[in-house]
C-alpha cells in the first residue's frame, strides 16, 4: 500500500542514518530482511521525493519497522512551482539512488526497476479522481489544490520508470510501461 500518513513510530526509535554509524548485528539483519529499499526508491522517483535520506526514514527497534518520514518536499507546498514540481515529467533528486548507483550491479538496477514498473502498474489501476475525499491534502497545504495533486500523479505514472531507468544508468527500458 503506498499512502501518507503520521504516526509515532516508537519511543526507542531513530533514524537509519544515526544507525548506520554503529550498526550492530541484529540492525544489519533487520536492514537486510525488512527495509524495502527498491520500493522507497520507486515510490520517492513517483511522488518526485528530492529529500528522502537516511535521516528520514527511521527505525523502531522494538517494533522490527521501518518508517519513512518528511515529505514535505513532495505533492504539495510552496516548492512546487519555484523548483518545477508541478511537472509531472520533472526528474528530480532521488538520493537514495544517485548516492549508491556506481556500486550497483545490473541485476540490482533492474530489481529496482521492476519494483518501480509494479508500483506504477498499482497506481495506474487506481481511481485517483477518488483520493482524499477526507479533504487530507488541504490540512496539510491548504494552497495544494487536491485536483494538482491527483493530476500530477496521473501523469507522473507514465513518466516514473523511465526517469528511473535514466537515473540508474540503464540505457534501455527493459520493462514495459503502463
Amino acid at each position: 500500500m503506498v499512502c501518507f500518513a503520521s504516526q509515532q513510530a516508537g519511543n526507542r526509535s531513530y533514524s537509519l542514518e544515526r544507525a548506520m554509524r554503529n550498526p550492530t548485528h541484529a540492525f544489519a539483519k533487520a536492514v537486510h530482511s525488512q527495509f524495502d529499499l527498491d520500493g522507497t526508491i520507486a515510490l520517492d522517483e513517483f511522488v518526485a521525493n528530492d529529500d528522502r535520506h537516511q535521516g528520514n526514514i527511521i527505525y523502531a527497534p522494538g517494533k522490527q519497522e521501518f518508517w519513512l518520514i518528511d515529505h514535505g518536499r513532495s505533492l504539495t507546498g510552496t516548492y512546487w512551482d519555484m523548483w518545477g514540481l508541478d511537472d509531472p515529467a520533472i526528474e528530480v533528486r532521488n538520493l537514495l539512488v544517485d548516492h549508491s548507483v556506481a556500486e550497483w550491479d545490473e541485476a540490482v538496477r533492474n530489481r529496482i526497476l521492476k519494483k518501480a514498473h509494479g508500483l506504477v502498474n498499482k497506481c495506474a489501476s487506481l481511481c485517483l479522481d477518488e483520493l482524499d475525499q477526507d479533504g487530507y491534502f488541504a490540512k496539510i497545504d491548504p494552497a495544494t489544490d487536491r485536483q494538482d495533486i491527483i493530476n500530477f500523479l496521473r501523469e507522473r505514472i507514465h513518466h516514473t520508470v523511465p526517469l528511473l531507468c535514466n537515473r540508474l544508468q540503464l540505457g534501455h527500458l527493459s520493462l514495459t510501461q503502463p
